[in-house]
């Protein structure tokens, strides 16, 4: 990772073809690299206030060369993504344009960022916290409706808050009993030890909901492993093929026509499962 007084940029969208290209900036220099690729209306994007967007056309700040017409957004810090300023510039997708204006970003002072690099600023810059950091790619990576709602539900806070409300419970449990044990107890004017109980037990209601969402988000991102085995011609790769809902493995009546493992992954209630199809257990002899 680069040094956070660094600016860096990255291109935010998939190198594929498509309508929109997105490449981000971050870092103190974002706003100077906006102003050295910008051909537009003025004021310089330097001049314009925070939270606004201006049509213009991105130009090499070496040639002057114009490469795409775009949409630059502007967020002034602390009040982006990174806490720091951050700008993005929309232009036509695909593989070539998006690089194009990135080289005009590097060749104007950026640094190109590091994978996942934007998530590590705003994770240092207190944006947001490491679980939350971790949903953000949770829900880049989902593979159902399930897990991306569980990942976005962590990265709205939730989770944190749990963590949060259980500390800060356990925090006032620890200065009871401390209270106890400094005084004799004709003297202790604070909570009891029995509220002290009544506190344990709301923390470990909390610390359960906290265990509940983050092994339902485990289960949703990594999914669960099923192997068919089993003897020879039981009818594994029929199942196989049933669950899947078509023709993957090869079927016959023939022992031992499958030999080699299959794997295919499919989703059942938002779980991802990797279906394995294995050889029968057993000696065979067949033409297969």
């Amino acid at each position: 990772m680069h040094a956070m007084s660094t600016t860096i940029a990255a291109i935010a969208t998939p190198l594929a073809p498509g309508a929109i290209g997105i490449v981000r900036i971050s870092g103190p220099a974002s706003l100077k690299i906006a102003d050295a690729v910008y051909q537009g209306k003025p004021p310089l994007p330097s001049q314009r206030p925070g939270n606004t967007f201006v049509h213009c056309f991105i130009k090499s700040s070496k040639t002057g060369e114009i490469i795409d017409e775009a949409i630059m957004l502007i967020f002034r810090a602390p009040h982006s993504y990174t806490r720091q300023h951050v700008v993005e510039i929309q232009t036509h997708g695909g593989r070539i344009q998006s690089r194009r204006v990135l080289e005009a970003v590097l060749s104007a002072g950026a640094e190109e960022a590091d994978p996942g690099e934007f998530t590590y600023r705003a994770f240092m810059n207190g944006r947001i916290d490491l679980i939350q950091a971790e949903a953000v790619l949770n829900l880049i990576m989902a593979r159902s409706i399930e897990s991306a709602s569980s990942a976005l539900g962590i990265l709205s806070g939730d989770v944190s808050y749990e963590i949060s409300k259980s500390y800060n419970i356990l925090q006032e449990i620890l200065t009871i009993i401390e209270g106890h044990l400094n005084l004799p107890d004709d003297e202790t004017t604070g909570p009891s030890l029995a509220q002290a109980d009544s506190l344990l037990l709301t923390a470990i209601s909390s610390l359960n909901t906290i265990l509940n969402k983050i092994s339902r988000s485990a289960l949703l991102r990594e999914g669960v492993r099923v192997v068919l085995c089993g003897p020879i011609n039981a009818g594994k790769s029929t199942i196989f093929n049933q669950l899947l809902g078509r023709d993957r493995a090869i079927v016959s009546n023939i022992p031992g026509t499958t030999r080699d493992v299959l794997e295919e992954t499919l989703i059942l209630d938002g779980i991802p499962v990797i279906l394995i199809d294995t050889a029968g257990l057993g000696e065979v002899s067949s033409p297969v």
